[in-house]
């Protein structure tokens, strides 16, 4: 919640990535929610949001929150990523898109 007062994690096109540190924790933590009719998140378009990816690293890898962010923004920009993911209808097939990508 804290992150969240710094600045609204909601990149637009109905997306939104919240991110931190944690401590004690060994590897990076990826979450999907879908909503289908969408969540008011304060995004940079004003536009509710139908996916919101929790992103948490350990507290001493900058580097690589920093890249899992930068690349989870860039696929989620794509149009056709965000169609999948609203209309998989199976947990797997949403590993399957973002294993399609590379972040897995």
């Amino acid at each position: 919640m804290a992150r969240e007062h710094l600045g609204s994690t909601g990149i637009g096109h109905g997306v939104a990535i919240p991110h931190g540190r944690m401590p004690d924790l060994n590897q990076p933590i990826v979450a999907l929610v879908r909503h289908a009719e969408g969540i008011e998140f304060d995004a940079i378009d004003g536009n509710p949001v139908h996916i919101v990816i929790l992103l948490l690293v350990p507290d001493d890898e900058d580097r690589t929150h920093l890249e899992l962010l930068a690349k989870l923004a860039r696929v989620l920009q794509q149009g056709q990523i965000r169609d999948a993911i609203m209309h998989a209808d199976k947990p797997e097939l949403i590993s399957e898109i973002f294993a399609e990508t590379n972040l897995q």
